[in-house]
């Protein structure tokens, strides 16, 4: 009877020990896979940060732009990133342009 007892609780710790595993395993991956996503939107941030002198599309004139770096981080999670103007010097009198000048930046 003891003998019977001590095999039930080494199965009962093989198999607690066998979830805690796969639960570390599940958690590691999840870890990797997250470094993964922030590394990728931390170089975008990086990369698309900062105030730039542009060629307007519409004027033909030296404008001074921000681009969005925060919506360019978070959209590259998934795909290329969406590049929006987040400030320029021709504001406000031409907020509503087309932001064509993003095409050259990309």
């Amino acid at each position: 009877m003891l003998l019977e007892l001590a095999a039930s609780v080494h199965r009962a710790l093989v198999l607690v020990g066998t979830i805690y595993l796969v639960f570390a395993i599940a958690i590691a991956l999840m870890f990797c896979i997250a470094i993964f996503f922030l590394g990728r939107m931390f170089v975008e941030f990086i990369q698309v940060r900062g105030r730039r002198y542009i060629l307007c599309p519409e004027t033909g004139s030296v404008a001074l732009i921000r681009i969005d770096a925060i919506h360019a981080a978070i959209s590259s999670v998934v795909d290329d990133p969406e590049l929006q103007v987040d400030d320029c010097s021709r504001w406000p009198e031409h907020k509503d342009c087309a932001q064509r000048c993003l095409l050259r930046i990309e």
